[in-house]
C-alpha cells in the first residue's frame, strides 16, 4: 500500500517545490513519468524570481535547465537508490532595480511596482500560503496517524504501517544520489560603476553525490540511513572567474533563446581547455576553438580559481 501512495506524494512535491524555480511543468505528463518510474524533464526556464528566496540584490534575467532526470526504481524502492540528474543548468543575474530592493525582506511591493512585479509578489505570498497549508496537513495527518495507531489493544496496526512507511523515506533519502553536470551561473553588472562593466561567474563540470557504509565504500545502506548519513561527493572542473571592463552581450530574454544557443553561450566546455591550466591562479582562460569560431572572437576569463577536481566524504 505504501508504494502505491507514494508516487501521488512525489508529484505533488515535484509541482510545489520544482514549480517555483521553473516554467513549463506539464502536470499530466508529470504524473504518467512519475508512475512509470522514469521522470525526464527538458528545457525548463527559470523564473525570474528563482532567487529571491536568498534575499539578495540580484535577480535572474534569464537561465534554463536543460534536463532533470527522476529515476524511482518503484519495483524494488528500498533496495535500489533513487537518482536525481540536472544537467545544463544556466542562470543570468543582474542588479536588481532600485524600486525592488525596498521589498527584499518579502513585504508589500513598493509603490509603483509594475504589474509584473505585482504578480511575482503575489504568486510568492501564494506559493509561501501554499507550503505552510500543505505542511500542517502533513503534520495533522501524521499526529491523526499516530493517535490512532496508538489507541486501544487494536492499534498495532496503524502504528506499524505509519513506522515502516518513516523507516522507508529514511532509507530513501538517505541514499539518493545526485548528479549535476555543466553548471555554469553567472552575474553581470553595467550599473554598480558606469562604464566599467564587469562579471563574475561560477563554472562547474560535474558533482556527483552518492551513500557509503562504515568503510567509505559505495554501498546501499538500510540501517540508519539517516541517523549515520556518510556520502562520497566527486567534484569536477569548478571554477570562478571575474572579468572587469568586457563588453556584455545584450541577450534576448530567455523564452527567446532555443536551448542550442544556451549551449553556445554557456557550456563550461566551451569556454574550458585543459592545456589552458597554468599554475598562477590570474592567468587567462581561452574559449575552446569551437566557440572561438561560433562568435568569431577570443574572450578570455580572469580566473580567481583555476578549474579543480576533487573528492569529498
Amino acid at each position: 500500500m505504501i508504494v502505491y501512495v507514494m508516487p501521488a506524494q512525489v508529484v505533488g512535491l515535484l509541482q510545489q517545490f520544482l514549480g517555483k524555480y521553473v516554467f513549463g511543468l506539464d502536470a499530466e505528463s508529470l504524473k504518467i513519468s512519475v508512475w512509470r518510474g522514469d521522470v525526464v524533464l527538458r528545457n525548463l526556464r527559470l523564473k525570474p524570481e528563482a532567487l529571491e528566496e536568498l534575499h539578495l540584490p540580484i535577480t535572474v534575467k534569464s537561465g534554463l535547465l536543460g534536463r532533470l532526470t527522476l529515476k524511482v526504481p518503484w519495483s524494488s524502492l528500498g533496495k535500489q537508490p533513487v537518482v536525481v540528474e540536472l544537467d545544463r543548468l544556466f542562470l543570468v543575474a543582474g542588479p536588481k532595480e532600485d524600486d525592488s530592493l525596498k521589498q527584499q525582506d518579502g513585504s508589500q511591493p513598493a509603490a509603483g511596482s509594475s504589474p509584473e512585479e505585482l504578480e511575482r509578489s503575489a504568486k510568492s505570498q501564494r506559493v509561501a500560503a501554499a507550503e505552510a497549508t500543505w505542511l500542517k496537513d502533513v503534520t495533522e495527518r501524521e499526529s491523526n496517524a499516530a493517535a490512532a495507531g496508538g489507541a486501544g489493544s487494536g492499534g498495532g496496526v496503524g502504528s506499524s504501517v505509519g513506522a515502516r512507511f518513516y523507516a522507508l523515506l529514511d532509507t530513501i533519502i538517505g541514499n539518493l544520489q545526485l548528479k549535476i553536470t555543466n553548471v555554469h551561473v553567472r552575474y553581470e553588472d553595467s550599473s554598480s560603476n558606469p562604464g566599467h562593466s564587469f562579471c563574475i561567474g561560477l563554472m562547474l563540470q560535474e558533482i556527483s553525490a552518492s551513500t557509503a557504509n562504515e568503510d567509505w565504500r559505495a554501498a546501499f545502506v538500510t540501517a540508519g540511513a539517516l541517523l549515520t548519513l556518510r556520502k562520497l561527493a566527486e567534484l569536477k572542473s569548478l571554477c570562478v572567474y571575474f572579468d572587469c571592463d568586457v563588453p556584455l552581450e545584450q541577450q534576448p530574454r530567455g523564452d527567446l533563446i532555443a536551448p542550442q544557443r544556451w549551449d553556445e553561450l554557456m557550456l563550461p566546455g566551451h569556454h574550458m581547455q585543459p592545456q589552458a591550466l597554468a599554475s598562477s591562479p590570474q592567468a587567462a582562460w581561452t574559449p575552446s576553438s569551437q566557440q572561438q569560431q561560433q562568435q568569431g572572437v577570443v574572450t578570455q576569463h580572469q580566473f580567481l580559481l583555476c578549474p579543480v577536481d576533487g573528492k569529498l566524504r
